[in-house]
């Protein structure tokens, strides 16, 4: 009984997952990046072999007056799931910098 609630819940998850795909080739908000008007952060893996995660980082970042790139050097397109990368020593910096000196975290 085990195994069929496993296969179930990976069949669901893996139509899930392709639907999004699915979605995502379909959905194009390129022509209203512009509209984006607060800061954001792109991180991009520069060993991403699934899209060109920095030449569509560059793209929007064009498009977007207040966005900021970060490549991620050695990293692909999964590289949250790394054990040797912490988002925070990435975000920490860029967050301190958009809110202005002494806005930034405060340490314990």
């Amino acid at each position: 009984m085990r195994a069929d609630a496993g296969e179930q819940k990976y069949a669901r998850g893996r139509t899930g997952y392709v639907r999004r795909l699915e979605i995502l080739q379909t959905y194009d908000i390129r022509e209203r990046l512009g509209e984006i008007q607060v800061p954001t952060l792109l991180l991009a893996g520069d060993r991403d072999h699934l899209v060109p995660s920095v030449r569509e980082a560059e793209f929007m970042a064009a498009r977007m007056p207040r966005a900021t790139i970060q490549v991620l050097r050695g990293y692909g397109h999964v590289c949250l799931i790394n054990h040797d990368f912490n988002l925070r020593e990435h975000i920490t910096p860029w967050l301190g910098r958009i809110e202005g000196p002494g806005a930034g975290p405060r340490s314990a």
